[in-house]
């Protein structure tokens, strides 16, 4: 199922998504990891749902990045560079869910890091 939403409420979500990934960062103490890995993969989908929305591109609502990022390249060809990049954002975002699996500041400073890259690439191609 596909929803309709303007492109910038796509882009409202995703800066409110990018907002909480680095509320979890900074917190006090003991940082949320998994949060943090799991908003950056959020966070970058939604910032390539935006890019989609723009171009009138029809996506689903359970897509996977990789393949987000195959719909966007039929109108950003150049991004074929963050192919890597989105690739590196799902397993931290879904692998970790579960016990047994740890999350280092190192593995969620990269996640958000991945993140902010697909956030700048997107912005500056809707500005």
């Amino acid at each position: 199922m596909t929803r309709k939403f303007s492109t910038q409420a796509w882009l409202d979500k995703a800066d409110s998504t990018f907002a909480t990934a680095h509320y979890y960062l900074e917190l006090e103490g003991e940082p949320n990891y998994d949060a943090i890995c799991l908003f950056s993969q959020w966070c970058a989908e939604q910032y390539l749902k935006a890019r989609l929305q723009k171009a009138e591109i029809p996506f689903g609502d359970c897509q996977p990045l990789p393949s987000l990022l195959d719909s966007v390249l039929t109108v950003e060809p150049d991004w074929a560079s963050m192919r890597q990049v989105t690739e590196s954002l799902m397993p931290k975002g879904s692998e970790f869910r579960y016990p047994g699996s740890i999350v280092s500041k190192e593995i969620a400073e990269n996640a958000l890091e991945s993140c902010s890259q697909v956030r700048e690439t997107v912005r500056e191609s809707l500005s």
